[in-house]
């Protein structure tokens, strides 16, 4: 929890300090959190590993049109924070100690038109099932590592379609279906 505090923190200063020296006067710099949440399904397999992808439809015109922004306003749209936790088929999240014996799992961002091997590694857990869990509103996930604070996803996110693709690796063969929910918290900083 405190790795996370730390990172929100520290990436948030960041983009602080980015938005208060972009500040010219043509306009004002203002930030837009936003989370972004998947649920994935990893079938059962007698392999120990395993690549899921999704499409996603972007929604950023709606976003920036609740704050009367546009795309032409984006000055960049940054992971802050990342996590993924495990649920039954309902999606209710189960008790950590139910977890798949995952060794690890990482989530990559890509486009869709492109092969998965030029998607970009957002964020990664290693021994997802002995990580600490993550306190409220965050309750049921735990913290994934990013990859790179600041990391821009303005080329990915702006396009109608985007892909989230998550890799992970099991102690087992996966004997059933697995159910994960990935969130992704990103700020957009945009010049009004």
């Amino acid at each position: 929890m405190k790795k996370l505090f730390t990172i929100l923190s520290g990436s948030a200063l960041v983009l602080s300090v980015f938005t208060l020296s972009s500040c010219n006067d043509s306009g004002i710099p203002i930030s837009i959190p936003q989370t972004i949440e998947q649920t994935f399904i990893v079938p059962s397999s007698p392999d120990t590993s395993f690549t899921i992808s999704r499409e996603i439809a972007g929604n950023v015109d709606s976003i920036l049109a609740a704050q009367n922004a546009t795309r032409d306003d984006v000055q960049s749209i940054v992971i802050v924070g990342a996590g993924v936790g495990e649920t039954d088929s309902n999606g209710v999240f189960l008790p950590q100690s139910n977890w798949y014996q995952l060794d690890t799992v990482f989530a990559y961002i890509g486009d869709p038109a492109k092969p998965l091997a030029f998607d970009s590694l957002i964020a990664k857990v290693p021994y997802l099932f002995s990580s600490p869990p993550l306190p409220a509103p965050y309750f049921g996930y735990v913290s994934m590592t990013l990859q790179s604070e600041g990391f821009d996803i303005v080329p990915y996110i702006i396009k109608p379609l985007y892909r989230i693709t998550i890799v992970g690796k099991s102690r087992y063969p996966l004997t059933k279906d697995i159910y994960y929910k990935v969130f992704l918290n990103a700020n957009f900083s945009v010049f009004l």
